[in-house]
């Protein structure tokens, strides 16, 4: 490891880095679900380079847009507003991980440079109920994620995720 090692290869390496505000960064996101959940993604800003947040759910499955999966990606630019999927564990250790990524001369990138994200806010109980869900104890998570491109900057991508009970 050199001297100028990039953001993402420090936290790839193990080392463990907090932002300016105190928030410990990561390369992905980990949301440990039991029981059927519905989850919400929401964009509430992103950078003007094209932005996308990968899903993969490990010990589970999605099922998003009819179609049932372990993985996928949510693009800012093709996603106007919330898009919900239902999250599906098979076993008592089922995580959903989400990781940032964007696109630079069309090729999508990820875990480069300075890449990383990290949780800003959790809510608990809303007393909201989201479409698809069945009750309204739903939880609300804030990410903050920095694309890998120049100096992090972790207003590139903010998302809310809302869980409920599917």
């Amino acid at each position: 490891m050199t001297d100028h090692a990039t953001l993402a290869e420090r936290i790839a390496a193990g080392e463990v880095i907090h932002s300016d505000s105190g928030h410990r960064l990561l390369l992905a996101w980990p949301l440990p679900i039991s029981g059927d959940k519905r989850i919400t993604v929401q964009y509430l800003c992103r950078s003007e380079r094209p932005q996308l947040l990968h899903v993969a759910i490990r010990g589970g499955r999605a099922i998003a847009n009819g179609m049932t999966t372990t993985s996928f990606v949510i693009r800012c630019t093709s996603t106007p507003g919330p898009i919900a999927f239902d999250a599906l564990p098979d076993d008592e250790l089922a995580t959903i991980y989400f990781w940032n990524g964007w696109t630079v001369a069309g090729i999508d990138q990820a875990w480069l440079g300075n890449a990383a994200l990290c949780e800003l806010a959790t809510d608990g109980p809303t007393g909201q109920k989201p479409p698809g869900a069945r009750d309204e104890s739903t939880e609300r998570h804030r990410l903050a994620c920095s694309d890998g491109v120049g100096a992090a900057l972790f207003s590139d991508l903010v998302a809310t995720i809302t869980v409920a009970e599917r």
